[in-house]
């Protein structure tokens, strides 16, 4: 009882008959899934330049109160001279006016 030597070879080339059948369907699997983790790192990325994009603002604003806030001790002093300015009137009147009551009395 020997053993066909064909047999054995046509064994191996039945088993890989689907062998070349699968590997392009592996690579094409492979390559979706590339695409699909690409798609999303796009999404994301985009989600993320629009976040900074909205920080970015944030912080311009932020900046350009500051910046209107830096002539504040200017303008401090001029309503503390206003506020004297009145008060002296204030008290000037004040007086002119016990002046003319006692002097109607």
């Amino acid at each position: 009882m020997s053993a066909d030597p064909n047999r054995g070879l046509a064994l191996e080339l039945e088993r890989l008959r689907g062998t070349p059948g699968e590997g392009p369907a592996e690579i094409k699997g492979a390559l979706a899934l590339l695409v699909h983790r690409t798609d999303r790192v796009d999404q994301e990325l985009g989600d993320q330049r629009e976040a900074l994009s909205g920080l970015e603002s944030r912080v311009d604003g932020a900046e350009s109160a500051i910046s209107a806030q830096a002539n504040h001790p200017a303008r401090l002093a001029a309503v503390e001279r206003l506020v004297w300015i009145e008060v002296g009137a204030a008290a000037v009147l004040g007086t002119l006016g016990g002046w003319a009551v006692g002097a109607l009395l």
